[in-house]
């Protein structure tokens, strides 16, 4: 029932760092994260009931060092004379040159991204800090001093500890999303704190060009993530919406973030005042590389990695061709912590500004 190695060829040693004498009478599960173990048994068990005779997937292997070996999997079963599984065939192909590209890629968009929010994000950190540069004058002024009590010095204490922490907060933001997050461990966030990390990065930017953006009373839905690379999709939808109203010359000016949450997933909704898409360029907004911007202010690259991401979430993300503005779906696994609401066939997460 584990899935025991008969035969083995070089590559698959090489491939794993095993002898072949190391490799045969090995079980599947001992080549498996832990992590992927139960799912594994599933299909292992499923390959051979006989309820399906084909399997191709992506899966982690562990390599004899303890490392991991992202490849494709491809499996047959081998039938006997009554139709019931004698063996199976795998085929394995190493995915670790086209991971290694992928990844670079992705830190190359982000890197992208924080260049074009480089000026905003600046300004976002000035600003406190001429608030504390100014609080500390009022302090350290013996004339202002002579009239302050013990309440107007705790006052401008906390008014510079509360600055401090933005700061820091913004600062903490850059350096979670600007560092590879390829080897984070999943784990169950707010979505509303991760909305919040993505917009503490550019809310300074929409703000600059007179950009409203209009966001959603979220309830306590929480989502099984790495943090940093939900975030990055958010930047970069926000990043697009922000482009293309930034273009127009003349409409409306927002960005909205709301959102409905049923049958245990969140559709989580980025709207902006845009006209909409182009079948021409929603037919290929995926590809990579591909797109509308001028040189030197887009790589083509956002989409495609953000679709790569949530999917990699158990989601997808699709443009809501319905809608009469330029709308983005963004549908991902989700828990809601209050039991009324989870009880709930739809609640409906409405915007306002």
């Amino acid at each position: 029932p584990e899935g025991v190695f008969l035969r083995v060829n070089g590559e698959m040693c090489r491939l794993l760092g095993y002898t072949e004498q190391e490799l045969v009478g090995m079980t599947v599960a001992q080549l498996t994260f832990e992590g992927d173990l139960e799912k594994s048994r599933v299909d292992v068990a499923r390959l051979m009931r006989g309820d399906i005779t084909t399997m191709s997937k992506q899966k982690l292997y562990r390599h004899k060092s303890g490392r991991a070996v992202p490849c494709n999997l491809q499996v047959r079963s081998v039938l006997d004379e009554v139709g019931m599984p004698k063996f199976m065939v795998s085929s394995v192909q190493d995915l670790s040159d086209a991971k290694f590209a992928e990844q670079k890629l992705i830190q190359a968009s982000k890197m992208s991204s924080l260049g074009e929010m480089a000026g905003s994000i600046a300004h976002e950190i000035n600003s406190p800090m001429a608030v504390i540069q100014l609080s500390a004058e009022q302090l350290e002024d013996p004339e202002m001093v002579e009239f302050f009590d013990k309440e107007d010095v705790a006052m401008i204490a906390k008014r510079i500890t509360d600055t401090v922490e933005r700061i820091s907060k913004i600062i903490r933001g850059l350096k979670n999303f600007s560092r590879n997050a390829e080897h984070d461990a999943m784990e169950t966030v707010s979505l509303a704190s991760v909305i919040d990390d993505s917009l503490e990065l550019c809310r300074e930017k929409f703000k600059n060009r007179n950009i409203e953006i209009r966001m959603a009373d979220l309830p306590e839905v929480d989502v099984l993530c790495r943090p940093t690379e939900l975030c990055q999709v958010l930047l970069n939808l926000l990043s697009n919406a922000f482009d293309a109203i930034d273009e127009r010359k003349d409409g409306e000016r927002w960005v909205e973030i709301s959102g409905t949450y049923r049958f245990s997933r969140i559709l989580l909704n980025v709207t902006d005042s845009g006209p909409g898409i182009p079948k021409a360029v929603s037919d290929r907004m995926h590809e990579p590389f591909f797109t509308t911007k001028p040189l030197g202010k887009g790589t083509g690259l956002g989409l495609s990695i953000s679709k790569g991401i949530v999917e990699n979430h158990g989601g997808h993300i699709t443009l809501d061709s319905a809608c009469k503005n330029t709308r983005f779906v963004m549908d991902l696994p989700a828990t809601i912590s209050t039991p009324a609401l989870a009880s709930a066939p739809e609640v409906k997460l409405a915007s306002g500004s």
